[in-house]
C-alpha cells in the first residue's frame, strides 16, 4: 500500500517538474523571435484572396456587400450580402480526413446526413440537412456554407461550392 502511495507522489512530482519552464541560462540575454511570421496567425482565406467576391457570384442570390473575418476563427471568412444570405469559407489544415470521415463513416447521420460529391478534392460530401459542402485534399479541410443547399433537388449549388474548394486546394 505504501509503495503505491510513493509511486503516486513520485508521478505527481514528475508531472509538476515537467510542466515548469526551464530556468534561464545565466548570462543569457532575452532574445526576440527571429521572425514575427513564425509567431503570427495565418491569414484567412479572404485575406489571402483564396476566394474572392467574384467567386460568390452565382452562388448567392444577392450581391456581396462585404467580406469579413470571423472573430476568434482566423481560418474562416464570411461573404455578406445586404440581406440575410451569406457564404462562409473555412480552411483548416490537418482536419480534412477527420471532418470528411465523420460524414463518410456514418457517425454524423443522426445529426446531418450527407451524399458524396464527386470531383472535389480527394473526397467531398454535400450536407443534406445543413447548407454546406465538406471537402478535403489530403488532410486540408475546405468547408463552405451557403444558402439554398440543404434539401435542394439538384446538386448545382453543391457543385459550385465544390468548385470553390477546388480553387482553394489548387492555390493552397
Amino acid at each position: 500500500m505504501h509503495g503505491h502511495r510513493y509511486l503516486l507522489i513520485l508521478a505527481i512530482c514528475t508531472l509538476a517538474a515537467c510542466s515548469k519552464a526551464p530556468p534561464p541560462v545565466a548570462g543569457a540575454a532575452a532574445k526576440a523571435p527571429a521572425s514575427s511570421a513564425s509567431t503570427s496567425v495565418p491569414a484567412s482565406a479572404c485575406d489571402r484572396k483564396l476566394v474572392t467576391i467574384e467567386d460568390a457570384v452565382g452562388i448567392l442570390d444577392a450581391p456581396v456587400t462585404a467580406t469579413k473575418n470571423i472573430p476568434g476563427d482566423p481560418q474562416s471568412c464570411v461573404f455578406d450580402t445586404a440581406s440575410y444570405p451569406s457564404l462562409t469559407v473555412t480552411i483548416r489544415p490537418g482536419h480534412g480526413q477527420a471532418a470528411v470521415g465523420m460524414y463518410t463513416s456514418g457517425k454524423m447521420d443522426q445529426f446531418d446526413k450527407s451524399a458524396p460529391l464527386a470531383g472535389v478534392g480527394s473526397e467531398a460530401v454535400r450536407s443534406l440537412a445543413l447548407d454546406r459542402v465538406i471537402a478535403r485534399k489530403d488532410d486540408l479541410l475546405c468547408e463552405i456554407t451557403g444558402p439554398g443547399l440543404a434539401n435542394a433537388t439538384d446538386d448545382s449549388k453543391a457543385r459550385k461550392l465544390g468548385a470553390l474548394c477546388n480553387k482553394i486546394f489548387a492555390a493552397y
